[in-house]
C-alpha cells in the first residue's frame, strides 16, 4: 500500500510540472509572437555641424554655449511639428523645423535634446513638488490638454520677467495679450511653432462648381457673411457644420474675456449670431464625408478641396482652434545658473523662425492673412465647449434665439467662475 501511494504522488508530481512546463512555454511563445507596444519614442539629439579648420587657420572663436545642452520637452506626435526629424520626413513643417534647428545649434554651439513623455504637466508638477530641479528647459504644451492646468495650477515661468521683448515681430501679439493676466504670461507662440497657421479655422471647399462659385465671390476680395449665404442658397449649395464648426461660423470675436479685471462673456452677441444663423437654416445639414463645403482648422483641408477666408455672423478677424495649438512654456522651477541661457536661447529660437514657414503656407494668402487679427476660440478648453454644444443642439431643433438665451445661463455662470479663477491665479 504504502508503494501504491508513492508511485502515485510521483505520478502526480511529475503531471503538474509537465503541466507547468507546457504553460511556461506557451507564455514564452505569446510573449515573443505578441512585443508589448512602445509608448514612447527614445530621446533625439541635434548637435552642431563638426568643422575642420586648415592648419594654416587660428582656431575658431568658441561659440556662445559652446558644448551647452537646451532640452526640450514634449508628447511625441508623428505628425507634429517638433523639428526633431532629419532627412526627407513626409512631414515637410518639420523637416523644416528641424533645420531652423540645425542652424541655431550651429551659431551658439549648443546641443538641442528633445524628451517625450505622456503627460507635460504632469512631469512639472512632480519636478517642482519634489524639488529635484525642472524636467526641461522649455517645454512644448498642448493648448487642448496641458493649458487648463498650466493656468489654472501654475508651473510655467512669468516670460515677461524674462528679459525677453515679447513685441517683437517674432511672437503672436494677440496670443501673448490673451494669456498674459496680472503682468503674468506663461505661454509663447508665434512663427517657432507653425501650428498657429495650422490651427487657422478655414472655409474649404470641393472644387467644381462650387469652388466656381466661390472663386467668383471672393475675386474681388473679403465677402460679407451675408453675401457669402446668399451665393450658397442661389447656386443651392450646402454648408456642412457640427458643434464646433457652427460655433466659428457664428462668432468671429472672442466669447470670454476680461474688462478691467472683470470676466464677461458675450451671450448677446452670440444669441444674435445665433439668431441670424436660424434664418439661413435651409443651407446648412449636419456633418457628413461628402461635403461640397465644410469648415476646418487648415490642416484639415482635403486633396480635390479649396480653402477660403471664413466670413462669421458676428465680428471679425481669423478664428483660431485652440486645441490644435502647441505653444512653448518654462517651467517656473528653471534654475537661476540656466536661465540667462534658456531665455537668450528661446528668443533666439523664434528670431530664427520669422518667415521660414511663409513658403510652405503661400497657398494659405486666400484664406487669411496671419497679419490680421487673430481670435482665439475656447470651444474644447475649460470646458467652455458647452456654448457650442448648446447652439447647435437649438440649431438641430430650431429653437427661437430666446429658447438659446435661457439654455446659455448655466454655461456663462460657469465659464465667468473660471475665468475669475484664472484671474485670481495670477493675482
Amino acid at each position: 500500500m504504502k508503494q501504491r501511494w508513492r508511485y502515485i504522488f510521483i505520478s502526480t508530481l511529475a503531471a503538474v510540472l509537465v503541466i507547468l512546463l507546457l504553460l511556461f512555454i506557451l507564455q514564452h511563445e505569446k510573449q515573443t509572437e505578441e512585443p508589448p507596444a512602445e509608448t514612447d519614442k527614445s530621446t533625439v539629439v541635434i548637435r552642431p555641424p563638426e568643422t575642420s579648420a586648415a592648419d594654416t587657420e587660428e582656431p575658431p572663436a568658441p561659440l556662445p554655449y559652446e558644448g551647452e545642452t537646451l532640452t526640450l520637452l514634449g508628447v511625441y506626435d508623428s505628425s507634429g511639428h517638433l523639428g526633431d526629424i532629419d532627412g526627407e520626413a513626409p512631414n515637410v513643417i518639420s523637416q523644416i523645423s528641424y533645420e531652423r534647428n540645425l542652424r541655431l545649434c550651429a551659431k551658439y554651439g549648443v546641443n538641442i535634446v528633445f524628451k517625450y513623455t505622456t503627460d507635460v504637466y504632469a512631469d512639472v508638477y512632480s519636478s517642482v513638488s519634489s524639488g529635484i530641479g525642472a524636467p526641461a528647459d522649455i517645454l512644448n504644451i498642448n493648448m487642448l490638454n496641458d493649458a487648463p492646468d498650466f493656468l489654472m495650477k501654475g508651473g510655467a515661468f512669468n516670460l515677461l520677467n524674462s528679459g525677453i521683448d515679447l513685441t517683437g515681430k517674432a511672437y503672436n501679439r494677440e496670443f501673448i495679450g490673451y494669456f498674459t493676466q496680472n503682468e503674468n504670461c506663461p505661454f509663447l507662440l508665434g512663427s517657432a511653432n507653425p501650428s498657429l497657421f495650422a490651427s487657422a479655422n478655414v472655409l474649404i471647399a470641393k472644387e467644381g462648381h462650387t469652388a466656381d462659385a466661390l472663386d467668383r465671390a471672393f475675386s474681388d476680395g473679403e465677402v460679407s457673411f451675408e453675401t457669402f449665404m446668399s451665393i450658397l442658397r442661389d447656386e443651392k449649395i450646402k454648408l456642412t457644420v457640427d458643434a464646433g464648426s457652427l460655433h466659428t461660423l457664428m462668432l468671429g470675436e472672442s466669447l470670454f474675456g476680461f474688462e478691467e479685471g472683470e470676466p464677461y462673456v458675450r451671450t448677446d452677441a452670440y444669441v444674435k449670431a445665433y439668431s441670424t444663423l436660424v434664418g439661413y437654416s435651409d443651407v446648412l445639414v449636419a456633418s457628413n464625408d461628402e461635403a461640397d463645403v465644410y469648415i476646418a482648422p487648415y490642416s484639415e483641408r482635403r486633396e480635390g478641396y479649396k480653402t477660403y477666408r471664413l466670413p462669421s455672423a458676428e465680428g471679425g478677424g481669423v478664428s483660431i482652434d485652440m486645441s490644435r495649438l502647441y505653444a512653448f512654456a518654462i517651467p517656473v522651477n528653471i534654475s537661476k545658473e540656466d536661465s540667462s541661457m534658456v531665455f537668450t536661447l528661446t528668443d533666439a529660437l523664434y528670431t530664427e523662425s520669422v518667415g521660414i514657414y511663409d513658403e510652405e503656407f503661400d497657398g494659405t494668402a486666400a484664406a487669411f492673412d496671419m497679419s490680421e487679427k487673430s481670435v482665439f476660440c475656447f470651444f474644447r478648453i475649460f470646458g467652455w465647449g458647452d456654448f457650442a454644444d448648446h447652439a447647435y443642439s437649438a440649431f438641430i431643433s430650431q429653437s427661437s434665439a430666446d429658447a438659446l438665451r435661457e439654455d446659455l445661463a448655466a454655461p456663462e455662470t460657469v465659464s465667468c467662475q473660471a475665468l475669475k479663477i484664472l484671474y485670481e491665479r495670477y493675482k
